[in-house]
């Protein structure tokens, strides 16, 4: 298995374009992970055949700038707790403008709408980054895995990348 880093254009489609013509050459994408930039995005894909992945990307017009080889760690089950371990943070992306970021907190409680405090158990907190307002909480109920929104955030109210990140705003072009 090798990881292709690809550098897309920043315009609507680009990524399905890239999707397609892999798919029309039997190329299966076996993971998928992208990060947006001022001028567009790096795409890193995981295949199992990184030289006709190349080749095909670049005979599109794809730019490949680098090929790596992963470590890849099978987890048979995922526990509840384990999830902010894995990511903290969670970044809403809208219209090309950070309109959302959301941290995660572990903690022990009673969930929110429960009495009894024997029910006290792990809760992943969803928090906005900005106020640490409480937005959600995760957790488990029975078989169930319970998301229960408690002030639910509106991702047009959440600040935007010019407000807070000035010059880090991803430029917005459209197809030419």
């Amino acid at each position: 298995m090798k990881d292709i880093a690809i550098i897309l254009e920043n315009r609507p489609g680009a990524l399905a374009d890239m999707g397609e013509v892999l798919g029309k050459n039997g190329i299966n994408m076996e993971g998928l992970c992208g990060i947006p930039f001022n001028e567009g995005a790096v795409v890193h894909i995981l295949v199992e055949d990184e030289t006709v992945t190349r080749y095909v990307l670049e005979s599109a017009g794809f730019k490949v700038s680098a090929v790596r080889d992963v470590l890849i760690m099978d987890i048979g089950r995922i526990e509840l707790g384990m999830l902010p371990s894995i990511i903290d943070t969670i970044i809403f992306i809208e219209g090309g403008d950070i309109s959302a970021v959301l941290t995660l907190k572990m903690t022990v409680k009673v969930p929110h709408g429960f009495r009894d405090k024997d029910l006290a158990r792990p809760v992943v907190e969803v928090r906005d980054f900005k106020t640490d307002r409480l937005a959600y909480e995760i957790y488990s109920f029975g078989q169930d895995i319970v998301i229960n929104p408690i002030n639910p955030i509106g991702l047009k109210d959440s600040f935007k990348t010019q407000e807070h990140y000035k010059g880090r705003q991803p430029t917005k072009k459209g197809k030419e």
